[in-house]
């Protein structure tokens, strides 16, 4: 089903839009502003397909190239040397990010690595903040029900949810670090470009949580478990910038 509201895809049994925080059965204004692309003489009667709803590049099978592939020649019959397949995979890298964060080229101009990481940090940071509304959605209905037990939970995961979004939003770092090397290594920024793709999946991920936290805010158990696995998510994502930090500060560190 849609949101009145905003025309937000939803599961069946959310009784909130994560998108404008709507109670779902909140009875709107006689003339709502049309959905753009969406006749008023039409129902929107988009079904999405759940494979489709998948991005392809999300694949955890992507992480390298198969063997096989690999090993292809290139068109002509000629064998690419490993540089040409560095480079191949820094473009699918950048690429992906671009799909995501729109102005994002990469880190292999020293004097725009800055603002480049400026740039992801702010559209993360962004994207968390804007998934604290239907959480907070959830936390006045439940007040409002004198169900006051249940918000505990949830009150911890929003807590963490924003000291991660202040951390992403105001990191600042060194002047001896990545950003200022005058010569970056292609391995270099290729782990840095790995972790700039798992921050904005990290996020997507969250983004998820936070959707079926919303679904189940008539359900107790289920809310507590929702509520639970959100807060694990957020960790999850605190952990990855951290590694992040971690390369950026020091160059040649490496998680594994």
């Amino acid at each position: 089903m849609n949101c009145p509201q905003c025309n937000e895809f939803l599961p069946d049994g959310t009784k909130f839009c994560m998108n404008c925080g709507l109670k779902l059965g909140t009875i709107l204004p006689t003339h709502p502003t049309p959905v753009q692309g969406i006749p008023q003489s039409q129902p929107n009667t988009y079904e999405p397909n759940a494979q489709s709803m998948v991005p392809s590049n999300l694949s955890p099978q992507t992480s390298g190239l198969p063997i096989g592939q690999a090993l292809s020649p290139l068109p002509g019959g000629v064998m690419p040397s490993y540089n040409q397949y560095q480079a191949e995979g820094e473009r699918n890298f950048l690429e992906r990010i671009a799909n995501k964060i729109p102005g994002y080229k990469g880190y292999l101009e020293k004097e725009s690595r800055r603002d480049v990481d400026k740039l992801h940090r702010e559209h993360l940071a962004t994207l968390l903040f804007q998934l604290k509304a239907p959480i907070h959605t959830v936390i006045r209905e439940l007040t409002d029900n004198r169900r006051l037990f249940e918000i505990g939970p949830i009150e911890k995961a929003i807590q963490k949810l924003e000291k991660v979004e202040n951390r992403i939003r105001y990191a600042s770092y060194g002047y001896a670090g990545f950003f200022d090397a005058v010569k970056i290594r292609e391995d270099q920024l290729d782990q840095l470009y790995h972790f700039d793709l798992a921050l904005v999946d990290e996020v997507e991920n969250i983004k998820s949580y936070v959707q079926k936290l919303v679904s189940q805010a008539g359900d107790p158990k289920a809310l507590k478990t929702a509520a639970q696995e959100l807060t694990s998510a957020i960790d999850d994502l605190d952990a990855k910038f951290n590694q992040r930090y971690q390369a950026i500060e020091n160059p040649g560190w490496s998680p594994f």
